[in-house]
């Protein structure tokens, strides 16, 4: 079921399907809660899913803020309305920068965080060089360019011949973000801090599932992860920067042995 509350006097949407432990499912950059659609509705056989539209995706307003720590205060906010005392928190990409913010701050309102084809680590300098291009690249009309080679760069050239339906579902998914939401997407993740410590200090259970083929991470950041005594690391095969339908069922079947077995909040 799609329902929208009011965050700072913007609409918010999400999607809640079935019933049993919350899961959280947030997206990332150039994307809405719909990348989520086949992952949420397998998860929600098992579990209550709540897959949310981030101010400025999807159905969501326009934001008014460019900053993971605003998407994470979305999550504390829709939590509150469907009085979710706790979950577990997947964030993908742009999504997990979020989730460690939320993590930051609320985590006695989770049970698990579950990092996909994301990490703690700030922008390197040459990451917020690529942002500044990709910005200029958004001002000058050029979106659906930078959509193309974006979304291209996800999948591994074996998946963008496989998985055509599901490339196009995405490249639609971006291209209809607007031009204002793109720039703070990208403003929010070139001013994001870096978060190790939080992982470092974390004392629930932590997951991240990582694209063995994902150059949208910088190897530094694969070899250096701080992980916390709680946490799993796990590398995909023939994934890049798209787990959720590059490696679907295995990340479905690694979220649900990390979780445990379905039972009522």
């Amino acid at each position: 079921m799609v329902n929208h509350i009011l965050f700072e006097s913007k609409k918010l949407y999400f999607k809640e399907k079935g019933k049993g432990k919350t899961i959280v499912l947030l997206h990332g950059y150039l994307e809405s809660m719909n990348i989520w659609d086949d992952f949420q509705a397998e998860l929600a056989q098992h579990y209550h899913t709540i897959a949310i539209d981030i101010i400025g995706h999807g159905l969501s307003d326009e934001p008014r803020e460019a900053s993971v720590e605003y998407i994470a205060e979305q999550v504390r906010a829709v939590m509150d309305h469907l009085a979710v005392g706790s979950c577990s928190l997947i964030g993908h990409s742009m999504g997990g920068y979020a989730a460690l913010a939320f993590a930051e701050k609320y985590e006695q309102r989770m049970e698990h965080l579950i990092l996909l084809n994301s990490h703690p680590f700030a922008e390197s300098d040459s990451r917020k060089q690529g942002r500044l291009r990709e910005t200029e690249l958004v001002k000058s009309g050029k979106k659906n360019l930078l959509v193309n080679v974006s979304i291209s760069r996800s999948f591994t050239k074996e998946n963008i011949g496989q998985l055509k339906d599901t490339l196009n579902k995405c490249v639609k998914i971006a291209q209809e973000t607007s031009d204002e939401a793109v720039l703070c997407a990208i403003q929010a993740i070139v001013n994001k801090p870096d978060r190790c410590h939080v992982l470092r200090n974390m004392k629930r259970p932590v997951l991240i599932l990582h694209g063995k083929q994902d150059i949208n991470l910088d190897q530094f950041c694969a070899d250096n992860l701080s992980l916390p005594l709680k946490a799993r690391f796990i590398e995909l095969d023939n994934c890049a920067h798209m787990g959720m339908f590059e490696q679907k069922d295995a990340c479905i079947q690694h979220i649900m042995d990390f979780i445990g077995a379905p039972s009522s909040n």
